[in-house]
């Protein structure tokens, strides 16, 4: 056993063994074995010379030992064998378990399909009838089927994920030529042109003076919301509502194309430079007037509640201030915060007030600490002007509109509005209000504490909080504002409605802004609680009346109430456009509002709508746009009918507002979308920080 291990050891030593050739066995005992060892490197004829000198190595085993030395090698051979055996089996089973893991992947990939699809359809089931699924979108939503307008025909009927194809119809086919000479007869989409021929649309049709050609007259929806009927050369006119209502709706939008814009330096908006407005819808009513282009006309008593969107782009110092005025009283005003040049600053503001017939509201535009100067719009002779000024209004495309809903006194509304307190604060603060300055019912809404609004009978609340601030010290950059709208119940409990956002300046004097409607009942009241870091130090309001909380009580025989907050659990980020979607809270009417998780809403009766919602994100786009889209008529359109817009939020949070009123037919439907240009979503926060309110009032 000592000459096995000795062997071991040389072999595990040595580079080469080589089996010399042995001497004659006179020389040698005979148990005696010879072995030489022989390394050759590349210089050979260096090492041949260095071998001749240097003595053999030789080992003398016994004759008894060389048997275990062939055994040994017989088992190292074996186990050689063995080893490249189980290395071919190794390679063989890898091969294998590639071909396993793609057939994996591969069946993976499919059942993520699957699911994918199952979710689809799991989707599809809340589709109503004349609606299709389409799951080429993410998330898969539910939208109404095409209707084919005059003009085209189907070729394929709505299925549950497809929808209608409609075709233009040749009408110089048809049998019945429209043309007085066939030949004259030349096909267009929709319609059809008659050469040399003016007037002689056939039945269905007017003649279109603009493009000379004959075109399908617009259908209504109902026979009595038809204001005009189709002529030989003008098209229907139709009305989404009755006029008989005791409300009335109005819409327009602040020109964008005008030469120039001032603004005045006084604080407070006593002699304000007017806004040009531009009218949109025709009233259904006697209601409205619009006069001089700057101005609207009210034409009877009653209260109003106006909303707007804007987005500005300004190089003021501070801010710009923008104010709806009736009879130089303040109705509602917001202000647009310095933003670098290329970004939007948007804001929103709502406002109630009471009229009287001939009285005119007017929207002004001022600044505390900005020189009046001239701002040139659309004029590539003129020089940039290095002073601070206001440089573009967004246009309505992507900020608007300017909406009034008015309400005779027959509707039973209550408008109520109070100026808030001036105080300083560090951390939380609880919204103090001086006396009312407007109370059409000192009954249904009073102010029994300086910091609770009490409401004496059941009914829906719009209301519209705007407080001035200014702050000091970074912790207020760092945290923020965040607004809790809170309902104190009859029985004590204290319920947070909705939490609204507003990102810290310090040393900035910045406007937080809350709005939203509730339901009400007897004996609760509303309390505003502003949270932010214990280290902010914070000015409330100032000496300008925009610092006040505005109010519409509506009973609840009148309208209704759709309260909903932005879905948990998906992932609110990306790029592109995507649908909003929502979960219900509240419904005092579901039969009369349904909302679906595809983040559709259908009103099954006319009415107005006044919509708010509010939201906490951060983003990197070039600008956020969220839209409000209405679908409804023959052919069925979506129609944006309230946007705003938020600039790069500079990898900070922010909170966005969107507020508006409108009219809905029966059995439209509404949504809202979701558009980043150039960027990304980074995330919008969920629940009660993205807080969707619909309020439905009867016509």
């Amino acid at each position: 056993m000592n000459w096995s291990r000795r062997l071991l050891r040389l072999l595990a030593a040595i580079m080469v063994l080589q089996t010399s050739r042995a001497k004659p066995r006179e020389h040698y005992k005979k148990d005696d074995y010879v072995l030489q060892c022989d390394v050759k490197p590349k210089n050979k004829t260096g090492m041949e010379r260095a071998m001749r000198d240097m003595p053999k190595v030789q080992l003398e085993l016994p004759q008894s030992a060389q048997g275990d030395y062939q055994h040994m090698q017989k088992m190292m051979v074996k186990h050689q064998e063995k080893l490249i055996e189980q290395q071919k089996t190794l390679n063989l089973q890898q091969v294998r378990l590639e071909a396993r893991q793609k057939s994996i992947d591969r069946k993976q990939s499919e059942l993520v399909h699957m699911l994918d699809r199952m979710y689809s359809l799991d989707v599809c089931q809340t589709c109503f009838q004349n609606e299709y699924c389409a799951t080429d979108v993410e998330p898969p939503i539910c939208l109404p089927c095409t209707i084919c307008p005059p003009g085209f025909m189907a070729t394929t009927m709505c299925s549950r994920t497809k929808d209608v194809q409609c075709m233009d119809v040749n009408e110089c086919d048809m049998n019945d030529a429209p043309c007085n000479a066939p030949g004259n007869c030349i096909n267009t989409a929709g319609g059809y042109f008659c050469v040399n021929e003016v007037g002689s649309c056939g039945s269905g049709y007017y003649h279109n003076v603009l493009n000379m050609q004959c075109e399908p007259c617009s259908r209504c929806m109902e026979a009595n919301h038809v204001l005009k009927p189709c002529t030989a050369f003008e098209d229907a006119v139709c009305s989404p509502s009755l006029i008989k209502h005791a409300t009335d709706f109005w819409r327009g939008h602040v020109k964008t194309n005008m030469v120039e814009a001032r603004t005045t330096r006084s604080p407070v908006t006593m002699d304000p430079s007017r806004l040009p407005i531009d009218e949109i819808t025709i009233p259904t009513d006697t209601f409205f007037a619009a006069g001089d282009g700057d101005r609207i006309i009210f034409k009877r008593d009653g209260m109003i509640w106006v909303d707007y969107n804007m987005a500005i782009k300004h190089t003021c110092p501070t801010y710009l201030q923008i104010s709806a005025m009736v009879q130089d009283k303040l109705v509602g005003s917001t202000r647009f915060e310095a933003t670098k040049r290329d970004i939007y600053s948007a804001a929103s503001f709502s406002g109630a007030a009471l009229v009287e017939a001939g009285q005119e509201m007017v929207l002004a535009l001022s600044s505390a600490y900005c020189p009046s100067s001239v701002s040139y719009f659309g004029r590539p002779d003129i020089p940039d002007d290095p002073a601070p000024k206001l440089t573009e209004i967004a246009n309505l495309e992507l900020a608007g509109p300017l909406s009034i809903l008015y309400a005779s006194y027959d509707a039973g509304a209550v408008v109520w509005r109070a100026r808030t307190r001036q105080n300083t604060n560090a951390g939380k603060y609880r919204v103090e209000y001086e006396q009312p300055r407007l109370s059409s019912d000192g009954y249904v809404i009073s102010l029994p504490r300086l910091d609770e609004v009490l409401f004496q009978d059941e009914g829906i609340v719009k209301f519209s909080l705007a407080q001035a601030t200014f702050s000091a010290g970074e912790p207020c950059r760092t945290k923020g504002y965040t607004i809790n709208v809170k309902l104190m119940k009859n029985s004590g409990l204290l319920r947070t409605i909705s939490r609204q956002f507003k990102r810290g300046q310090p040393h900035t004097d910045i406007l937080l802004r809350a709005s939203g409607a509730m339901l009400v009942s007897q004996g609760d009241s509303l309390i505003f609680d502003i949270e932010t870091d214990p280290q902010c130090q914070t000015r409330y309001g100032d000496n300008t009346p925009v610092s006040a909380l505005n109010i519409m009580w509506l009973p609840t025989d009148y309208a209704c109430l759709m309260m909903a907050e932005l879905q948990r659990g998906v992932r609110w980020s990306g790029a592109g456009t995507r649908i909003l979607q929502f979960g219900e809270v509240l419904n005092t009417e579901p039969d009369s509002i349904k909302a679906f998780s595809s983040g559709f809403l259908l009103f099954q009766k006319e009415g107005r709508v006044s919509l708010t919602y509010s939201q906490k994100l951060v983003h990197s786009c070039d600008y956020l746009k969220v839209t409000v889209f209405y679908i409804a008529g023959i052919p069925q359109k979506h129609t944006p009918v309230i946007q705003t817009v938020i600039g790069n939020t500079q990898a900070a949070y922010e909170g966005l507002q969107l507020v508006g009123t409108f009219n809905v037919q029966k059995n439209a439907r509404v949504y809202l979308q979701l558009t980043c240009r150039k960027g990304r979503l980074d995330n919008l926060v969920t629940g009660s920080f993205g807080a969707l309110t619909v309020v439905l009032s009867d016509p």
